[in-house]
């Protein structure tokens, strides 16, 4: 198993199409809890991921841990003066 932190840019918040993620480049080791990892710069990109030129099965398992820069969560803060008297 093989956990990779990194910075995922998105696409729009309006595409509603199909999207896939590529990497777009391996930082030296970065801040948080593991510091002594390599990091990422992952990007979406429009369109179905393609095809795979690889001639066997990959038995590794990769977990991304991906940053988000937001400016807020989704609906959450939607109907909060509605709540506040």
């Amino acid at each position: 198993m093989v956990v990779q932190y990194g910075y995922l840019k998105r696409l729009p918040d309006d595409y509603t199409g199909p999207r896939h993620a590529v990497t777009v480049r391996r930082l030296p080791p970065g801040p948080g809890a593991y510091s002594g990892e390599d990091w990422f710069e992952w990007e979406e990109r429009r369109g179905p991921e393609p095809a795979s030129n690889a001639t066997g099965p990959n038995d590794d398992l990769v977990i991304q841990v991906c940053f988000v820069e937001t400016t807020g969560l989704h609906g959450c803060y939607d109907n909060l003066s509605a709540t506040q008297g």
